[in-house]
């Protein structure tokens, strides 16, 4: 019960971060800042602690690791093994899995779970729809 519980714990965390990012990336390339992003999200029903502390170390571009990327990945792949096991549609993982590996395989497996903002952020500025 344990794994079951740390496994549904970080898919929920790792979803978080990959959908934040995505929010923000959009919201930046439509022309609003990260900070207004952050202040609308802390005063609506969108406030979180973890969109707090993380806004901050994304607005800092700081991905010094506090769980690798890797490990997000890694848990991904252990949440969606477990969920053909237990017979449960996990489709919102996959494609969270799906942007984790994407910028794992961009270099960035060493960094913070984070660092999947970086990826986004890279891929719009190409104009790459991920």
């Amino acid at each position: 019960m344990a794994t079951g519980v740390k496994l549904a714990c970080n898919l929920l965390l790792g979803g978080m971060m990959e959908l934040f990012s995505e929010s923000l990336v959009l919201a930046g390339r439509a022309g609003v800042a990260p900070a207004a992003m952050l202040e609308i999200f802390a005063a609506s029903a969108l406030a979180a602690p973890m969109y707090q502390a993380k806004g901050e170390t994304l607005a800092r571009r700081d991905f010094t690791p506090n769980f690798f990327l890797r490990n997000m990945l890694k848990d991904m792949d252990l949440a969606l093994s477990a969920g053909k096991q237990l017979g449960v549609e996990l489709p919102g993982t996959r494609a969270v899995r799906g942007a984790y590996a994407a910028a794992s395989e961009h270099g960035l497996a060493e960094r913070d779970y984070s660092a999947v903002f970086q990826w986004l952020e890279q891929s719009a500025a190409r104009g790459a729809v991920p």
